[in-house]
């Protein structure tokens, strides 16, 4: 039996045809905006390995500049069952890039990034050690998610990227 994917009333090309696109390991979780459900961070646990495994949260995407270690940010996942959550967060790309930064995503299984302005995630990590440090999550088979500019950043173009508003569709060097 052929399965077949519905968009709306238009019928779609077969599953078994489609192009995988993604990473060679691990899993991307793409999350749209809004209220994570108890299914979705299940997923995520389970991806990652279980509760026990190391998790990284990443709210640079967001509002403010400096969160401290135990930000309330990553409370969603503590309480989804995450039981070794590290909060890693910087505006700077130096430090972006020093080994020191980056080695705290050395034993990560899983990252999850939240929500805000992509483009803050793009001009803090793009080119950095902590960038390929996050992509070797998922050469080891972990996990990487996110919601709203955490879902985004994961693809390779980002719309409404732009530092000057959401209202720009395309900006350069995003």
């Amino acid at each position: 039996m052929k399965r077949r994917v519905f968009i709306g009333a238009a019928l779609a090309a077969p599953l078994a045809a489609a192009p995988r696109v993604g990473p060679a390991k691990g899993t991307l979780l793409v999350i749209g905006g809004g209220t994570l459900g108890e299914a979705i961070l299940g997923r995520f646990i389970a991806a990652a390995g279980g509760p026990d495994v190391a998790v990284v949260y990443v709210p640079t995407a967001g509002e403010a500049e400096h969160y401290p270690p135990d930000h309330a940010s990553a409370a969603f996942l503590r309480k989804a069952g995450c039981r070794n959550v590290t909060l890693l967060h910087t505006r700077n790309r130096a430090e972006a890039d020093s080994e020191a930064f980056a080695e705290r995503l050395g034993s990560a299984r899983a990252v999850f990034f939240g929500g805000g302005r992509q483009w803050r995630l793009v001009d803090s990590y793009l080119g950095t050690r902590t960038q390929r440090e996050f992509e070797a999550v998922l050469a080891r088979g972990g996990v990487i998610a996110g919601t709203s500019a955490g879902a985004t950043i994961q693809g390779s173009c980002l719309v409404r990227g732009a530092c000057e508003g959401n209202a720009i569709m395309m900006a350069p060097g995003y």
